[in-house]
C-alpha cells in the first residue's frame, strides 16, 4: 500500500486531490456510480464497470502525468466514460451490449442527462467536502458552533433566530442568544464560502480566480459563495 500511495502522490502533484486510493474511493465513488447509472442500463454491467474502474485506480492510479490538464472533474468523467465503453466493447459479441453502446453519450456531452447527473453529484461532493471541513473545525474549536448554527439554519429554514438559538443551546449544552446565533451563522456562511472556493481550486490545474468563479457558476455554487466570500 505504501508503494501505491507514493505512486498516487507523484502523479497528482498538479491536482492536489488524492493522498491515497481509499480517499479517492470515499470521495468520488458516489459521483462515479451515479454517472455510470445514467449511461449503462444493465445493472450487472454497471457493477462490473464500477468495480473494475475503482480496482484499477487502487492498483495503478488514475492520472497520467502528461495528461493532467484543466479541470479534474472533466478528466475523471472522460476516464469513467471510457471505462464503460471498454467494458461494453469487450462484450460486443453480446447483442445487449451492442445496444448499450448506442446509449453512451459523446465525450463532449454537455447538457445531456448523464452530464447533468454528473454535475449534480460533483456539486454535492464539493459541498460535502466543505461541510466536512467546517465540522472538523468545530471539533477542534467547539465554542464557535459554526457547523451547528449552519446545519440548524439549513434543516429548519422556516424557524426564526429565537427558535434556532434555543435549538443551538439545547444541542451544545451552552446558552446562545438570538443575536449571537445570527452572528455565528453569518460567520459560518463566510467560512463555508471560503472552504468551497478552496475545494474548487483544488480541482483545477493552476486555477485562476476567473476559472474558479466559472466553475462555481457551472456547479450552481456561486450563490452560496458570492455574498460571503472573502
Amino acid at each position: 500500500m505504501d508503494q501505491q500511495n507514493t505512486h498516487l502522490n507523484q502523479i497528482t502533484t498538479r491536482w492536489p486531490l488524492i493522498t491515497d486510493p481509499a480517499q479517492f474511493v470515499l470521495r468520488y465513488a458516489t459521483a462515479i456510480r451515479c454517472y455510470l447509472a445514467a449511461i449503462i442500463r444493465d445493472p450487472h454491467d454497471l457493477e462490473d464497470v464500477i468495480q473494475d474502474f475503482l480496482a484499477r485506480v487502487i492498483e495503478r492510479g488514475l492520472v497520467q502525468e502528461n495528461a493532467v490538464r484543466g479541470r479534474f472533474r472533466d478528466y475523471l468523467k472522460v476516464s469513467v466514460r471510457n471505462a464503460a465503453l471498454s467494458h461494453l466493447r469487450r462484450r460486443s459479441d453480446n447483442q445487449a451490449a451492442d445496444g448499450q453502446l448506442e446509449t453512451i453519450p459523446a465525450e463532449n456531452d454537455a447538457g445531456s442527462a448523464a452530464d447533468n447527473e454528473w454535475i449534480a453529484e460533483w456539486r454535492g461532493t464539493m459541498l460535502g467536502q466543505a461541510l466536512e471541513k467546517l465540522e472538523d473545525q468545530e471539533r477542534l474549536a467547539p465554542a464557535g458552533r459554526l457547523y451547528l448554527t449552519l446545519t440548524l439554519a439549513r434543516d429548519h429554514p422556516e424557524a426564526d433566530s429565537v427558535t434556532l438559538a434555543e435549538l443551538a443551546a439545547k444541542k451544545s449544552g451552552r446558552p446562545m442568544t438570538p443575536e449571537a446565533f445570527r452572528k455565528q451563522l453569518s460567520r459560518a456562511r463566510t467560512v463555508l464560502a471560503n472552504l468551497l472556493v478552496d475545494e474548487v481550486r483544488r480541482t483545477i490545474e493552476n486555477a485562476t480566480p476567473e476559472q474558479i468563479d466559472e466553475e462555481l457558476a457551472e456547479l450552481g455554487l456561486q450563490e452560496l459563495v458570492r455574498p460571503f466570500r472573502e
